[in-house]
């Protein structure tokens, strides 16, 4: 099979309902950068993240069964992806407790993913941290994950018009977030 013959994500999962494992590891290999991202923006922390990104495609092998292929795969792994980090978030025996000081380790994480940190991502993930875990959750799935509002709506069992408002709102106070930590951070 070539390049442009590849399999369509939908198709590996109903491969892998149907027994195939391997259709599961190609997943696996198209994905986790970005669910790696996804959970590192989210929690600050490599060590989880990694750990995290593991038990989503735990699940989705675990849980194959219940694929529905009317939805796509990519909206069905992220909404497994949230329910992994509420489970994470309400865990009484977490790994990691959350450091305050949540400047160096995303200040770390930046210089980790892309090779350098510019004063903007500083800011940018200072400002993102100060918000709740839900305005959070919505920026990055619509902004760095760039879901469609349809698929975040899927996800979070919510409707598209309650998701648009949600992700507005969550970035006009990013914004303002955003412009508080610009005034006060010290960039070496």
């Amino acid at each position: 099979m070539n390049a442009t013959e590849l399999k369509s994500d939908n198709s590996l999962m109903l491969e892998a309902q149907d027994g195939n494992l391997k259709a599961i590891g190609e997943l696996y290999d198209r994905h986790q950068k970005k669910l790696y991202g996804f959970f590192v923006r989210l929690t600050n922390n490599s060590f989880c993240s990694c750990d995290l990104t593991q038990n989503v495609f735990l699940r989705i092998l675990k849980f194959r069964h219940t694929y529905n292929p009317a939805h796509q795969f990519r909206t069905w792994m992220y909404q497994i992806a949230r329910n992994v980090l509420s489970d994470f978030y309400n865990s009484k025996n977490k790994l990691v407790e959350y450091s305050n000081d949540i400047d160096n380790v995303r200040h770390n994480e930046i210089e980790h993913q892309h090779g350098y940190a510019s004063r903007e991502d500083l800011v940018l993930y200072r400002a993102i941290g100060q918000l709740s875990k839900e305005q959070q959750l919505l920026i990055e799935m619509s902004k760095f994950q760039k879901l469609k509002y349809e698929e975040i709506a899927l996800i979070t069992n919510d409707s598209v018009g309650n998701i648009k408002v949600k992700v507005h709102r969550a970035i006009a106070l990013l914004k303002e977030k955003y412009f508080e930590v610009d005034r006060t951070i010290d960039f070496e």
